[in-house]
């Protein structure tokens, strides 16, 4: 019996665990610009609000976040390319609290696509560590 009970509250711990580590009531929107002169270089801005009736916490660190290029607009399996900001990371992590309709706007860019694209449409995505969040399209001719 005190197995048993022993192996069921170190279940709800894992339980309560796991969920903590991803942010709830929390709504995704990103923006990007896309410059192809020379270089194809993409500035993006993905919007956190809080949607929920309680404060939240979120790091507001942007590295190792990563713009992710896909062929598909489903933005599913192994990106074509990951590029990571050049900003310098802390060493301790920045939190910041959310109230209830607050929100957070983290800034990747500009930063420069790989060169020698093939023609196709691709499909931008950030990485927010614990979500994949759209991030818009360009096309390379």
């Amino acid at each position: 019996m005190t197995r048993f009970v022993g192996l069921m509250v170190l279940a709800l711990v894992a339980a309560a665990c796991s969920n903590s580590t991803e942010p709830q009531h929390l709504r995704f929107e990103a923006r990007t610009s896309v410059s192809q002169s020379t270089a194809i270089t993409v500035q993006t801005e993905v919007t956190v609000t809080n949607d929920g009736p309680t404060t939240t916490q979120i790091e507001v660190s942007t590295c190792p976040r990563a713009i992710e290029g896909f062929t598909t607009p489903e933005r599913t399996g192994a990106p074509l390319w990951r590029i990571y900001g050049g900003e310098a990371c802390d060493a301790a992590a920045r939190i910041r609290m959310l109230g209830p309709g607050d929100y957070y706007v983290y800034n990747f860019g500009p930063r420069q696509m790989p060169a020698n694209l093939p023609p196709a449409n691709y499909y931008l995505a950030v990485d927010m560590g614990y979500q994949l969040v759209p991030a818009g399209q360009f096309s390379t001719f």
